[in-house]
């Protein structure tokens, strides 16, 4: 990873270029998160995915399960909000 730009592998054998915003762990899933948008793209979307790291590459992995994806959500609007103060 350079620069916060990350090359990931897509169904089909595709490559897409990330920009990772941040990476996250929570304590209550035991779990890494990567926050990231599209590289190069005029779509302001924002994306997470469960970050499964190895010694030589990354894998993101959907998030599944609701209850996981609300704990994720709430943990980054009180991060922000605390950074806002």
């Amino acid at each position: 990873m350079s620069d916060n730009i990350l090359k990931v592998k897509i169904m089909g054998g595709n490559y897409v270029d990330i920009l990772v915003l941040d990476i996250i762990e929570i304590s209550d899933t035991n779990k890494k998160y990567i926050v990231y948008s599209l590289a190069n793209s005029d779509n302001d979307d924002m994306f997470i995915s469960i970050l499964n790291e190895s010694d030589t590459s990354y894998n993101l992995e959907t998030i599944e399960d609701e209850e996981e994806l609300k704990i994720v959500e709430d943990y980054l609007i009180k991060v922000n909000s605390e950074e806002g103060e």
